[in-house]
Formats: structure tokens, C-alpha cells, sequence
């Protein structure tokens, strides 16, 4: 269970604290309903990225074996096994994708919805696109946002779109400048 565990990343749902920014810059803050439903929105979001996360990983397990750091990972590893990453997946997809239709509202779950088709087409072909990989992974970041304010009922502005979208460019292309320097031993 420990390897399960480490391979939903939960370090990495840091990510989805922006389903509240909708919420923060709206001067609500003081609405606990909101807080319940940008709550809600952050778990499921969360559970989302995890089943992202395991069906990635099994694409990326010859790659990941030979990678400095990634070889760490519990797949990688061989402390779980490519069909438990991949029925916990599954479960994770349909469990979030069920509660969300049922407790929190259609916008909210079509922008999951959206989120989880878009990521997994990423993790399989998009993310081998140099340039389409960045603007892509900025989408996701500005799905995080827009699913935000449709769980709490607060519309977001484009202003807020604009802004995160070219942050998390710009963090993209950071990224990928790591990757690269990490690849090729600088």
C-alpha cells in the first residue's frame, strides 16, 4: 500500500491550491460554503491528477527506469505493478468523476472532465510535442482555475486566465530548461 500511496504524488496536488484563487480574489473569503466547495474541488482535483499520474507512469516505465531520479518512483521501482497503477486509475477517474456529478456543479465537472481527457491525451502523445507540451501543461493550470469558479459559482475573470496561463508558461519552459540540463549533465 506504501508504494500505491507514493504513486499518487500527493506532494504534487501543492498544484490544485489554485481551484481557490477564484474564491481568494473574489473577496469572499468569509463564505464557508465556498470554502466547503473549493475543498471539495481540491480533493477531487487531486484524485484526478493521481490517476493521471499512474497511467503516466506506466507510459513513461522504460524511460523512468533509467532516469537518475525517476527510477525512485514505485513503479519504476517495482514496488507496484503496472496493473495496479492502472485499475487504480481507472477507479480513481470514475470514483471522482461520480462525485462530482453528484455534489458539486456541471461546470465543475465538465472542466474535471476536461482536465482528465486532456491530461491523459498529454501523458500519452502531447507531451513528446516540443513547444505544444508547454502551452498544454498551461491549460491544465488555467483548467485548475476555471474549475474553481465553477465549483464556488464565481466567475473568472480573463484577466485571472491571462495571468496564470503566462505564469505557468513561463514555469513550463523553466521546467523543461531543467529537464534538459538534467539530461544532458549540466
Amino acid at each position: 500500500m506504501d508504494g500505491l500511496w507514493a504513486a499518487l504524488r500527493a506532494g504534487q496536488w501543492v498544484k490544485n491550491v489554485l481551484l481557490a484563487a477564484p474564491l481568494v480574489l473574489s473577496h469572499q473569503i468569509g463564505r464557508w460554503d465556498l470554502w466547503a466547495a473549493t475543498a471539495a474541488s481540491f480533493a477531487l482535483f487531486s484524485l484526478a491528477a493521481s490517476s493521471v499520474y499512474l497511467v503516466n507512469d506506466v507510459l513513461d516505465l522504460g524511460s523512468d527506469r533509467h532516469h537518475p531520479v525517476k527510477k525512485k518512483r514505485p513503479l519504476a521501482a517495482g514496488r507496484i505493478s503496472v496493473r495496479a497503477s492502472l485499475t487504480a486509475s481507472a477507479l480513481l477517474a470514475a470514483g471522482v468523476l461520480a462525485v462530482s456529478s453528484v455534489y458539486l456543479p456541471a461546470g465543475f465537472l465538465l472542466a474535471l472532465a476536461s482536465y482528465l481527457v486532456v491530461a491523459h491525451f498529454y501523458s500519452l502523445l502531447l507531451k513528446k510535442l516540443m513547444l505544444i507540451d508547454v502551452f498544454v501543461l498551461a491549460v491544465l493550470y488555467g483548467l485548475r482555475v476555471v474549475a474553481g469558479g465553477q465549483a464556488t459559482g464565481i466567475e473568472v475573470s480573463y484577466w485571472l486566465l491571462a495571468l496564470t496561463v503566462f505564469l505557468f508558461v513561463s514555469l513550463a519552459f523553466a521546467k523543461r530548461c531543467a529537464e534538459i540540463r538534467l539530461q544532458s549533465g549540466r
